[in-house]
């Protein structure tokens, strides 16, 4: 949920720690690609569970639809971003986002929105502080230190940036032609299927040198999965089905100004009302 890449699973494992962390790399990325996957298939079967789809992943329950979604959002971050020598200065996300009630406070733009995916990227989803005192990111008097409260700070804190990276980052897939699991339109679930949900779960064996066994995922309506592949298929498009190229994000950028013209001209127009009342008012006493 904080990387979401094959190639960033050495931070995955620092994350997690423990036996993930001890294991050879081979079986941290069998681990990584069979809980990815694990949800996919448990998506494809539709929301058999009031909350949606849950995978149970060695004892731990995995809400399968938002894992699947934060993966396939990390891996077009990923992708976009490894187009460009300079990530720096020339990533920029694609479209306007109406800008969030704290931004004029700390004066928040668009170059921020892609300084902050970027803070995802090298630093994962969630490491705020992390991505505060990164010094190339040129957001440390714009995020606010963990320690603060929201009393004692007017810059945003972990719940505040948490929203806009969802928005960026969903806006960012859709954009870009991904799929959302979370609207996917699965097949609806039989009455024997609601009488024993979906449980997914994921048992490996030891070697004798101590390796990560096969993978088995099995289901309770008795339907059982084989020995899965190391790797899953790509979740994000094809390089050239959509890129963001500078005539792509010149028309984004565009009808995206004119909608924020929109937005600014209501408070406007509704001030040039008021004080069109006000003077009409006046004129008249004095005519009085």
């Amino acid at each position: 949920m904080k990387f979401g890449n094959e190639s960033q699973i050495t931070l995955i494992a620092e994350e997690v720690g423990g036996a993930v962390a001890a294991a050879p790399l081979d079986s941290q990325i069998e681990l990584f690609n069979a809980l990815v996957e694990g949800c996919g298939e448990a998506v494809e079967m539709g929301n058999v569970e009031p909350k949606g789809p849950l995978l149970d992943f060695f004892g731990v329950p995995v809400k399968a639809n938002d894992l699947f979604n934060r993966v396939q959002e990390l891996q077009l971050l990923a992708k976009r971003i490894s187009r460009y020598e300079d990530p720096i200065k020339q990533f920029r996300v694609l479209m306007y986002l109406k800008p969030s009630n704290w931004s004029k406070g700390c004066g928040w733009n668009q170059i921020d929105d892609a300084r902050l995916l970027l803070g995802i990227h090298y630093h994962g989803f969630g490491n705020w502080e992390k991505i505060r005192l990164d010094e190339r990111l040129g957001l440390t008097k714009k995020i606010a230190p963990a320690e603060l409260q929201h009393h004692e700070t007017f810059l945003p804190r972990a719940p505040n940036l948490k929203e806009r990276a969802n928005a960026l980052l969903e806006m960012n897939l859709k954009l870009c032609g991904g799929k959302n699991a979370g609207v996917k339109a699965g097949r609806k679930a039989s009455k024997k299927e609601k009488q024993n949900p979906l449980n997914i779960s994921t048992s490996r064996a030891r070697d004798k040198k101590g390796k990560l066994g096969s993978a088995k995922v099995s289901f309770k309506n008795g339907r059982d999965r084989s020995e899965r592949p190391q790797k899953v298929e790509p979740l994000v498009k094809e390089e050239g089905e959509m890129s963001d190229n500078e005539e792509v994000y010149e028309q984004f950028k565009e009808v995206k100004w004119m909608e924020w013209c929109e937005d600014v001209m209501i408070d406007e127009i509704k001030n040039l009302s008021s004080f069109a009342k006000i003077t009409d008012y006046q004129c008249r006493s004095s005519q009085g």
